[in-house]
């Protein structure tokens, strides 16, 4: 998730004043449809935000749904009490207005075993897991079909004697056409140990995540349990001798594969060492490095392998962050070990969030016992359930710095962290704070120690949250439930008796600074003056309105790294990525620029 430049005013030189505003809530719209449905998760590139998400389509429940006023028509399953899993993009700015929308209507799309990044021309690219059933109203081999903007379609076919689930590529360009797909291949032959499936092995892949770099080159990431093929190039498996086909089982191994703008093969990359399982749930590229995290399960060998860097791992459930060059050499390599507590040990990573420098790192998701900080101290869950965590991690050398795990009343996880420089926002869920659950943002300072609670939405059943955007003072975040929703500062409610997503569009308070203060130099208050606006694009600050003025721009450490009379009615200067406060005349205003 991208954070997009925000103004600020300057309170000091170093220091800002949070000024903890009830959350301003705008409005929501659900992804209605015949049957449940899933916003998979939320990001933003430029001034838009892409949902990427599931709904829920059958030939007895109907074929069409809503989401942000458009309608959209899916596969006509015919298969007992199922229903088929269309995928829905849509692209929109952080106040729900539509650029362009792509859906498919043929084929099962699992969005949680799925990804997709925004690319800078404005399109998307999807790592998609596809499955092959048969089971729409022509009965054909079908397993993904694209409506276009001029409502054609793109159509994929893949032939197979049984159900099975294949990985699928996907580009889409900034109209919302399909520009090229390509299928790739996960070995279905039935593995020695089969029981059940002797007739062969129908899901042995997981997609979490994709990146992306300025240079249009993607990297997948996930998990393999048989061999994957793309381009004629195998990438192997491990961590699966005694596997017997069943996808609900834990084995296998993380895979990184790098692809080139058109969807060609350039490289891979694999653990080695043994584990029970190991995996990869987040990727991505943050200035010029690739960054993945994940968990594994140890097995007792005490060691895992990725690049020539080696993990030691015990016999516990933990995680594990990785930096590498974006040829897939890997800079370093750290586990972060979880630990039994309450006769527990269970890790689900959600999120990697950066801050604003680009320093740190945070991954968030749910603790069952305990995780061990850089083994110093133990953080853990206060009772058997999952609860919410955050995890602190230096960007540069992989050392963790911190961790906190929320004392949830029930059960509950992080699916989203946005980070200040003098905080952070975490977004998840807790089914224990009201009466079925709710959605919510806290407020941490960099400590993580608890500042705010803001109730985003109320529900009576087992709500969840998918993701989180900003732009500027600006938020979407991405929920699901059933039965009644409400939503604190609002009238509006909610009600549907089955699993709907959505998204809810609030005012972000995380940079509303209130509190006037000197700023660098002498006699400089924080205003609100409309005059001179600062902001920044493509690793540039502008300086809009200062005209005659005497401009000086001071980096985070107060030091003055440019002073000039603004002889134009913009002024433009590159920078360094990182915060600056900018005094122009007697206005003092903070911006934070990024490559």
């Amino acid at each position: 998730m991208k954070k997009k430049t925000t103004l600020l005013c300057a309170a000091m030189a170093l220091g800002l004043f949070n000024a903890h505003a009830d959350m301003v809530h705008k409005k929501f719209s659900m992804l209605d449809s015949p049957e449940q449905s899933t916003i998979q998760t939320l990001k933003s590139s430029g001034d838009y935000i892409y949902t990427f998400a599931n709904f829920g389509t059958s030939a007895t429940a109907g074929t069409s749904a809503t989401f942000l006023s458009q309608t959209f028509t899916g596969v006509a399953y015919t298969n007992g009490n199922s229903y088929g899993k269309n995928l829905l993009v849509v692209k929109h700015d952080a106040d729900g207005n539509v650029s362009w929308t792509m859906n498919s209507n043929k084929g099962d799309i699992d969005a949680s075993g799925s990804g997709f990044i925004p690319t800078a021309d404005g399109g998307v690219f999807m790592a998609l897991d596809t499955r092959y059933t048969g089971g729409n109203e022509f009965n054909d081999d079908v397993i993904f079909q694209a409506v276009n903007s001029d409502e054609s379609t793109t159509t994929v076919t893949f032939d197979c004697s049984f159900w099975t689930h294949q990985p699928l590529f996907v580009k889409v360009d900034n109209q919302g056409d399909v520009e090229w797909t390509k299928l790739a291949y996960c070995d279905t032959t039935a593995r020695p140990n089969a029981d059940y499936y002797n007739y062969g092995t129908p899901d042995a892949f997981d997609i979490y995540d994709v990146a992306v770099d300025d240079d249009g080159n993607y990297y997948v990431v996930g998990r393999i349990k048989a061999d994957f093929t793309i381009d004629s190039i195998t990438i192997p498996s491990h961590n699966n001798a005694t596997w017997d086909g069943d996808s609900q089982e834990s084995c296998g191994n993380a895979f990184i594969l790098k692809l080139n703008s058109d969807g060609n093969y350039v490289s891979h990359l694999v653990t080695s060492g043994s584990a029970e399982y190991d995996q990869l749930k987040t990727a991505t590229v943050h200035n010029g490095k690739l960054y993945v995290a994940g968990h594994y399960k140890g097995d007792g060998s005490n060691s895992i392998g990725l690049g020539g860097q080696t993990l030691t791992v015990g016999s516990e459930t933990g995680m594990w962050v990785a930096c590498l060059d974006l040829n897939l050499t890997v800079s370093w390599a750290t586990a972060i070990p979880g630990a039994t507590v309450n006769n527990k040990n269970s890790i689900q990573m959600e999120t990697m969030n950066f801050n604003t420098t680009g320093d740190r790192f945070y991954l968030g998701g749910g603790v069952q016992g305990g995780i061990v900080i850089n083994n110093t101290k133990t953080i853990s869950s206060k009772s058997s359930m999952y609860n919410s965590f955050v995890v602190e991690v230096n960007a540069n050398n992989g050392s963790v710095l911190n961790g906190v795990v929320a004392q949830n009343n029930s059960i509950g996880k992080v699916y989203g962290i946005v980070a200040n420089s003098d905080s952070i926002y975490v977004y998840g869920y807790d089914w224990g704070r009201s009466s079925g659950g709710q959605v919510y943002l806290d407020s941490y300072d960099l400590n993580l120690n608890p500042i705010h609670q803001y109730a985003l939405l109320n529900n009576s059943n087992m709500p969840t949250a998918w993701g989180c955007a900003v732009d500027g003072d600006k938020m979407v975040v991405a929920f699901r439930g059933r039965n009644q929703f409400t939503f604190p500062g609002s009238e509006e409610t909610y009600n549907k008796s089955y699993f709907q997503g959505g998204l809810l569009f609030l005012e972000f308070p995380g940079y509303d600074f209130d509190e006037s203060a000197t700023g660098p130099g002498t006699g400089l208050v924080n205003t609100n003056s409309s005059e001179v606006h600062v902001y920044s694009q493509f690793g540039k600050l502008l300086i809009a309105g200062a005209e005659g003025q005497d401009v000086s721009i001071f980096n985070a450490t107060g030091v003055c790294v440019a002073h000039f009379t603004a002889t134009s009615s913009t002024e433009s200067i590159s920078l360094p990525q990182g915060f600056y406060v900018v005094r122009a005349g007697t206005i003092c205003k903070k911006a934070l620029v990024q490559k």
